[in-house]
């Protein structure tokens, strides 16, 4: 029996919840905040941020891998999965019926996707057609799947991501560098008053 993505990943967040993880968590989350800027709950943004991070924990961070033994095997064999999970900062193009359109602008991979959960699959049609960082997992039998966490950047920050993402080659930065510096630039958008996106996504001067 095919076992989903997203059942995996809410029995891997209830795991993650008990108390005696509370140490783990927090230095992921310390890490996540060193990486892309913090915030608190009471941001108007803390939901989809706090998603991001969970992406950023279960896959990059390996508490995925770290938790596996507690799930039984099939959903073992799912969260392992997790930790291989491609990164990329993706233009998304929806086609016919429920299939999307992935291309990695930074990569240049591209990926038909076939699944998503309840959430997600709301709005990833009718989204603005910002570029979005997301992380993508395949299943045995070949199904592509958009883990929860897809964080969308504001439509009118595309041209200005681009120029960051050319920059960021030619300084030899690393994928999760550039997106997580990308996830940066977007906190700065969203918290600094009369800032525009021009402003706001660059990189520091070296």
């Amino acid at each position: 029996m095919t076992v989903s993505p997203f059942v995996v990943y809410e029995s891997l967040l209830a795991l993650a919840g008990e108390p005696q993880h509370d140490v783990r968590v927090g230095e992921l989350r310390a890490e996540f905040f060193r990486r892309t800027g913090a915030f608190s709950s009471t941001d108007p943004f803390y939901e989809r941020r706090t998603r991001a991070f969970w992406d950023f924990a279960l896959t990059t961070g390996g508490l995925a891998r770290e938790l596996s033994a507690r799930l039984p095997e099939a959903e073992r064999r799912v969260a392992l999965t997790f930790s291989r999970a491609h990164r990329g900062l993706f233009e998304v193009t929806p086609e016919r019926g429920t299939r999307v359109h992935f291309e990695d602008l930074w990569s240049g991979a591209a990926f038909f996707v076939d699944a998503f959960d309840v959430a997600t699959n709301a709005g990833i049609f009718h989204h603005e057609g910002g570029l979005a960082d997301a992380r993508l997992v395949a299943s045995p039998e070949g199904v592509v799947a958009l883990l929860s966490g897809v964080f969308f950047h504001p439509h009118d920050a595309t041209p200005h991501i681009v120029k960051v993402l050319d920059e960021a080659r030619a300084r030899g930065m690393t994928r999760d560098a550039t997106l997580d510096a990308l996830l940066g630039m977007e906190l700065r958008l969203a918290t600094l008053s009369r800032v525009k996106a021009g402003y706001a996504y660059t990189l520091p001067k070296r």
